[in-house]
């Protein structure tokens, strides 16, 4: 079964990524913050991440670039909705940072599934 790891400091976007991947035959784990995100990788790696750049502690930012230096080739999807940036310059520094694709709060089940697919496709050997 593949594994997902999904950080965001709001409980509620949480427990919906949570579902639709549960639903989609993945197993979540999930954190609040980038630090805790780290810890909970390195004792058990995830096969796709899905974080949220904007949240107290350790944020996305910063968590992407310590994942994708620890662990390359980790696929990571960035999630936000904006806030003191816009969410489109946000986004694309995480690109720029090693995220393997991002997303766009508001978004639905289908499109998360679909970003989730096609990035776990992009780093299968």
């Amino acid at each position: 079964m593949p594994r997902a790891l999904v950080v965001d400091d709001a409980a509620p976007i949480r427990r919906v990524v949570r579902r639709a991947l549960e639903a989609a035959g993945y197993e979540v784990d999930d954190a609040s913050d980038g630090g805790e995100a780290l810890e909970r990788f390195r004792a058990h790696p995830a096969d796709v991440v899905l974080t949220d750049i904007y949240m107290e502690g350790v944020d996305g930012i910063e968590f992407t670039r310590t994942l994708t230096k620890e662990f390359a080739g980790v696929p990571v999807i960035v999630m936000s909705g904006g806030a003191i940036q816009s969410a489109a310059e946000a986004l694309e520094i995480a690109g720029r940072l090693g995220a393997s694709a991002t997303l766009a709060k508001p978004f639905t089940a289908d499109q998360l599934l679909a970003a989730v697919e096609r990035v776990r496709k992009d780093t299968s050997p």
